[in-house]
C-alpha cells in the first residue's frame, strides 16, 4: 500500500503563521543565531535561493545584507503569496518585526530601534526575487513564468549562469 500523498487543499499559510509565527520559539532563536554566524562567512553580493520557503520570511533577513539577490521558491502557491503580500506591504500580512529585531540583535546591534527594523525589511525586499526552479516547470508542478530579463554575467562572478 503506498503512502498517501497530500493535495494541501486545506492548507492555509494563514493560519500556519499565526500557529507557529506570531512569537519566536526557543529553536528559533537557536536558528536565528545560527544563521547570523553562518551568513558572516558569506561573500558579499552572493546569490542565494531559499528554496522551500514556505509563508515565511524569517530565514532570509539575516541573508540580505550578504546576498544582492534572494531567489525564494516555494510548491505552494498559497506560501508564495504570503510571501509577496509582505514583500508588496499588503494590509494584512505577516508581522516579522519581532524576528527582524532579533536578527539585528544578534548581528551585534543590541537596541535596535523602529528604523532599524524597517531598514533591514526593506533591505530584504529589495532583494527578494521570486524563482520557478527549472526542474518544477519540466515537471509541471508550476507554470514556467519569466522573473526578469536576461542579463550577463556580472564580472567578478565566477560560476554564475546566464538568465
Amino acid at each position: 500500500m503506498s503512502a498517501p500523498v497530500s493535495s494541501f487543499a486545506d492548507w492555509s499559510a494563514e493560519a500556519y503563521l499565526t500557529d507557529y509565527y506570531s512569537r519566536i520559539e526557543p529553536e528559533e532563536l537557536c536558528t536565528l543565531r545560527f544563521l547570523v554566524e553562518q551568513f558572516r562567512k558569506l561573500p558579499r553580493n552572493c546569490l542565494a535561493l531559499e528554496f522551500g520557503i514556505g509563508p515565511t520570511l524569517h530565514h532570509v533577513l539575516p541573508l540580505s545584507p550578504y546576498a544582492s539577490e534572494i531567489h525564494v521558491a516555494d510548491l505552494l502557491p498559497s506560501n508564495l503569496e504570503a510571501v509577496r503580500k509582505w514583500q508588496e506591504r499588503e494590509c494584512g500580512a505577516h508581522d516579522w518585526a519581532e524576528f527582524t529585531r532579533r536578527v539585528l540583535i544578534y548581528e551585534g546591534n543590541l537596541l535596535p530601534t523602529e528604523s532599524d527594523v524597517h531598514a533591514r525589511e526593506e533591505l530584504t525586499r529589495s532583494r527578494a526575487v521570486f524563482a520557478r526552479p527549472p526542474f518544477l516547470v519540466m515537471a509541471g508542478l508550476v507554470p514556467a513564468i519569466p522573473i526578469g530579463q536576461a542579463r550577463p554575467i556580472r564580472s567578478g562572478s565566477p560560476g554564475r549562469a546566464r538568465r
